[in-house]
């Protein structure tokens, strides 16, 4: 299987609770994807990281977790199946290409959570095919802990901090 590949195979993806940069990734996907493809996670992830160190540098003490996040991003390329585990806390994911409409969101929400002295992760997707997965009518749209609640533009601050507040009541209610 040939996986389509840009000029620049740099991919940010979530290694536990943190963001991280990968050079090769798709590459690296592409290259063991016949041989991996009906291999545990374990074996994919080892695997996606020996081949993945000879770019990058990845921490002896962090290895299990950029191999879980490896055999996750593997299968999500491959279109198999797969299980992402939700971290604690509060998770905010801004969709969008990355135009102007798109950054403002984004500066929103930080100047909001600094505003209101709350942690979270924020992500900026701008990857069409990730943004897609997520079925959004226009951008930018906002996502909190997995769940979209807004698109097509910028939502008035207020409503923005109210969702973000429900969303921290909420964490650990489940």
């Amino acid at each position: 299987m040939k996986i389509d590949m840009s000029d620049k195979d740099i991919f940010r993806i979530n290694v536990g609770r943190h963001p991280v940069s990968i050079v090769g990734l798709m590459e690296t996907i592409s290259k063991l994807s016949e041989r991996l493809k009906g291999g545990t996670d374990e074996e994919i992830g080892e695997a996606m990281a020996v081949e993945l160190a000879k770019k990058n540098y990845i921490p002896t003490a962090a290895r299990g977790e950029y191999r879980k996040a490896f055999a996750m991003e593997f299968r999500k390329a491959l279109g198999l199946p797969y299980s992402q585990e939700l971290p604690d806390g509060l998770e905010i994911k801004v969709l969008g290409s990355g135009c102007y409409q798109c950054e403002s969101l984004v500066q929103l929400v930080m100047e909001i959570l600094v505003e209101l002295d709350i942690p979270a992760n924020v992500e900026h997707l701008r990857d069409a095919r990730e943004i897609a997965n997520y079925r959004v009518l226009g951008v930018p749209a906002l996502v909190i802990n997995e769940r979209v609640v807004w698109s097509g533009s910028i939502p008035l601050k207020d409503k923005l901090k109210s969702w973000i507040q429900e969303a921290v009541a909420g964490v650990g209610k489940d």
